[in-house]
């Protein structure tokens, strides 16, 4: 039986050299057939570039030269205005009553630039993350103190430390912001 299997396996081998032998001629061929259409490519964007070579005579004009109208890609104000109110339309038709009322609210202009000039102001980075420092920082302290000197804890002073560092951080970054407006003025 041994012998039948060290047959079989000198048939596969010999198979293998045969296909390997056979597929060689291929896979040169396939190659040569890549280099010509890769010299095919290259001849083609050489002919684009002479086709599309600007000549001596015509000089290129640059945008400011040009007399036509530049049209802005961004839309106007009334195009915005009314693609918003179509949305606001299409969404609050799938609401409830109450959340269309509350939706209406929300979404009111004066609540929208409250909300913007908020943003803009109070809800700086720089504020919150001294905030959550000094809550964070205050809140172990306070843990800390609390535990080992027997005070009973109230969960209302970590909101005012995060508050107290909100205000410290807004109060920090105005006042590098001044600083640094006024040396940028000195230069």
């Amino acid at each position: 039986m041994s012998e039948k299997l060290s047959h079989t396996e000198s048939n596969l081998h010999e198979q293998d050299i045969e296909q390997n032998s056979e597929a060689q001629p291929q896979s040169e061929e396939k190659i040569q057939d890549v280099k010509n259409e890769t010299l095919d490519i290259e001849k083609s964007r050489e002919q684009i570039r002479e086709i599309h070579k600007p000549t001596a005579g015509s000089a290129q004009k640059s945008p400011s030269e040009d007399n036509t109208p530049s049209r802005s890609l961004l839309p106007s104000f009334e195009s915005a205005t009314e693609t918003l109110a179509k949305t606001m339309g299409a969404i609050r038709r799938n609401l409830s009553p109450q959340d269309k009322r509350f939706s209406k609210v929300i979404h009111s202009p004066i609540v929208n630039s409250v909300s913007e000039a908020t943003a803009k102001t109070l809800a700086r980075p720089y504020a919150i993350l001294s905030g959550g420092i000094v809550a964070c920082a205050g809140s172990v302290l306070y843990i800390y103190y609390s535990r080992h000197l027997g005070y009973h804890y109230n969960f209302f002073v970590p909101v005012l430390l995060f508050f107290s560092g909100l205000v410290a951080g807004i109060t920090v970054e105005i006042l590098l912001k001044t600083f640094h407006h006024k040396q940028k003025r000195r230069s």
